[in-house]
């Protein structure tokens, strides 16, 4: 080959521009044709080969089109990242604050178990609900309570009632033994059980149990408030009765006296009025000692007029020998003097 026909394609290729080194003696690339070139230019071989390219035919890529648009886009975002950056910036960082797993845990935990205490006690309740023997246990309970209640403020009212009358001893009473009985009787109540409760998620027996308690328990209670009732009422009247009895025997003891005083003033008293309002005192006095169920106010009432008429009758007596004393006196005295006279007047006639 000569050397005209080697410079050709070398020519040709330093005239598109493209630099190649044969110095290694490698085969050529060719490379395509782009849109608007005239050729494309192929290393030749040196050594004389074939020269078409070893790879076929490669595709035409193309870049992007650069626009003005999209470099106006690209400055105003890189702008705008610079106005955010900047902001961001001026803003104060919150440091994180971490949260111990095991808090979480706990509380989860915590949260699932109430759930299931929930959902376990509405599914018992419900089922308690269904269970008419459970229901009608628990209104026979609660009933026996309420009944509790009311004979217990019923006994509280009584015990109250007789705290005047525990004060009383036996010397103030006609029977001593009504003052024992009323003592015991407060003991008793005083001793009674409280009542059992009446709980929803007991069970059925437990409630037929606390309900036939109760009723027992109440039995007691409206039996005890009676007898402390009937044993206060036993000591008052016990108590009247010694009143009664003490004012007899003193009616009775001011009676005989009076009799005795109205017959000692027969004719010795100054104002015989006294021994009328004595002896209407005494009739009195008598005809209430007659009755069978006397009042011990109106004993006490009769034996203040008795006493009170016996001692007119004898301030009455005492005024009428004060004036006997009187007139005998002065009796005396006048009879002195008629003596004297005569004995004066015989001697003067004898002289």
């Amino acid at each position: 080959m000569s050397d005209e026909k080697r410079d050709t394609p070398m020519s040709s290729l330093t005239q598109a521009g493209d630099i190649v080194d044969t110095f290694w003696d490698i085969k050529p690339i060719e490379f395509p044709r782009l849109d608007g070139d005239e050729e494309t230019s192929t290393l030749p071989p040196q050594d004389g080969s074939d020269t078409t390219t070893p790879f076929g035919e490669l595709p035409v890529f193309s870049g992007p089109d650069q626009t003005d648009e999209s470099t106006t886009e690209s400055a105003s975002d890189n702008a705008g990242a610079d106005d955010f950056a900047a902001d961001m910036v001026a803003q104060p960082v919150i440091p994180e604050r971490k949260i111990n797993p095991w808090l979480i845990v706990t509380i989860v935990a915590t949260v699932v178990i109430i759930i299931g205490l929930v959902i376990g006690g509405l599914v018992y309740w419900n089922s308690l609900k269904k269970d008419d023997a459970h229901s009608t246990a628990m209104s026979q309970c609660l009933s026996s309570s309420d009944n509790y209640t009311k004979a217990s403020e019923k006994l509280s009212k009584a015990l109250e009632n007789s705290k005047s009358v525990q004060a009383i001893t036996d010397g103030q009473v006609a029977d001593a033994a009504t003052v024992s009985t009323l003592k015991s009787a407060v003991t008793e109540a005083n001793s009674i059980g409280k009542a059992a409760s009446c709980n929803y998620i007991a069970p059925t027996a437990s409630l037929s149990k606390s309900a036939k308690s109760n009723r027992a328990l109440t039995a007691k209670l409206e039996s005890s408030a009676k007898a402390v009732t009937t044993a206060a009422k036993a000591v008052t009247k016990s108590q009247e009765q010694k009143k009664i009895d003490t004012a007899k025997q003193k009616l009775q003891s001011a009676v005989s006296d009076a009799q005795q005083t109205l017959a000692d003033s027969d004719g010795a008293v100054s104002d015989e009025s006294t021994r009328d309002s004595l002896q209407k005192a005494l009739d009195d006095a008598n005809a209430l000692l007659k009755q069978s169920n006397p009042k011990a106010a109106d004993l006490e009432k009769s034996l203040t007029n008795l006493q009170d008429a016996t001692k007119a009758v004898k301030s009455s007596m005492d005024d009428y020998t004060a004036a006997q004393q009187r007139k005998s006196s002065s009796s005396q005295n006048s009879g002195g003097n008629n003596g004297y006279s005569s004995n004066s007047g015989t001697s003067n006639g004898g002289g």
